[in-house]
């Protein structure tokens, strides 16, 4: 769907289409990431953990954009 989706905009090079299981693929399995009220959502931790996932997978759509990754001074 995305790759079909992608060679409709082709003639728009300034739309991409992206899609991401990131968070969908993020582990969550331990009980200390999910909130103790009701045990389904994410926890303090577990959002640490599903925004991790998240900006691992930013690289091809920030690069797409033209934005590059500053490298740490250390």
């Amino acid at each position: 769907m995305v790759s079909e989706l992608n060679r409709e905009l082709a003639e728009n090079v300034k739309v991409q289409v992206r899609y991401s299981d990131a968070l969908a693929t993020a582990d969550l399995g331990r009980v200390e990431l999910l909130h103790v009220v009701d045990g389904w959502h994410a926890s303090a931790e577990g959002h640490n953990v599903l925004a991790e996932a998240a900006f691992s997978d930013l690289g091809p759509s920030l690069e797409f954009l033209g934005i590059t990754h500053a490298r740490s001074p250390h």
